[in-house]
């Protein structure tokens, strides 16, 4: 709102001059007046500051895309961005900064509240793996916690990977040996002395192949990253075609990319009109969506509520390509 009146600052001092509704109108306020030029710096200043926890809440409460993997990058740029209007010479902007770095400490200042899951997401994302996560690290915490921080990950991930593989993959296991106990000939005096010990070497490569083969994490993390400029990369495309090379992997992937950053959208947090439920998420209990629906219908008899517009209206704003007026 303060970014689309700021390009008609010229627009509204006009007003002031020709139209005296508006500077009653602006009379009746606190204020006592329009908004002088001061205003309009601070709006401006205002503007500045938003934006980037704007473009951040898009990206933590989007609904057609996956929000899990790049939700560090975001949390990097916001806490940077503090530091530096911390340390500003606008004392109005510093001020502000300082009181919502107290409320950032609050709930992401230290790596121990932060759900390791989405850590996780941002390495399972192949454009960055874990170079993202090391570099993002030693920028929110130091460069000594960034290594072990960054190895914690990969323990996670290797844990997951194997009970993954125990949930998803034990029964095929067994079901293949089974069918090799099966093509085995019951009595020993029928295998001839090339099959015999052809049996023998290749029991012996299978065990040190167990050994010394790479996980499909280590396969994963070894291979060279994705282009990390794509706009257009689909995370969850790319996964999809790797599932045949990573068959318990991808599992993980899928399960882990599907986490959102954020369970509420950001229009239904922050109103209570034309947005009180959609098809994707909510976490307001039955009762009180049927509260909020009911009020809304007595303050506006004449609304109609459509559930297919809202879900339009949504996506039509995370895209950008709606002009808010």
């Amino acid at each position: 709102m303060l970014e689309s009146a700021e390009k008609f600052q010229k627009a509204f001092e006009r007003l002031e001059d020709h139209d005296t509704q508006y500077f009653r109108d602006f009379c009746l306020g606190e204020d006592k007046g329009a908004p002088t030029s001061l205003d309009w710096e601070f709006a401006r200043c205002f503007i500045k500051f938003l934006k980037v926890f704007f473009d951040a809440t898009l990206k933590f409460s989007g609904s057609l895309f996956v929000t899990s993997n790049t939700f560090l990058r975001h949390l990097c740029m916001v806490h940077s961005q503090l530091q530096n209007w911390c340390n500003s010479k606008d004392i109005f902007l510093k001020h502000m900064a300082e009181n919502m770095k107290k409320k950032y400490d609050k709930y992401w200042g230290s790596y121990q509240v932060i759900n390791p899951f989405l850590f996780i997401a941002v390495l399972l994302d192949p454009r960055h793996k874990q170079r993202l996560l090391r570099y993002c690290f030693a920028l929110l915490w130091s460069e000594d916690k960034a290594n072990e921080m960054t190895s914690r990950v990969i323990n996670t991930l290797n844990e997951l990977y194997y009970q993954y593989k125990v949930i998803y993959f034990a029964n095929v296991e067994a079901i293949d040996n089974m069918h090799f106990a099966n093509d085995m000939p019951a009595d020993n005096d029928e295998i001839d002395a090339d099959s015999l010990f052809n049996s023998g070497y290749m029991k012996l490569v299978n065990e040190t192949d167990g050994v010394d083969n790479k996980t499909e994490v280590d396969q994963y993390l070894m291979e060279s990253c994705e282009n990390p400029n794509d706009e257009n990369f689909d995370i969850l495309c790319w996964w999809k075609i790797k599932s045949p090379k990573y068959k318990i992997l991808s599992y993980v992937a899928r399960d882990i990319l599907a986490i959102p950053v954020s369970t509420v959208a950001s229009e239904s947090a922050f109103s209570t009109g034309g947005r009180i439920l959609d098809s994707f998420r909510s976490s307001l209990s039955p009762r009180t969506v049927e509260t909020l629906i009911c009020t809304q219908n007595w303050l506006d008899s004449s609304s109609q509520i459509s559930l297919g517009e809202m879900v339009n209206n949504m996506e039509e704003l995370e895209t950008g390509n709606v002009n808010l007026t």
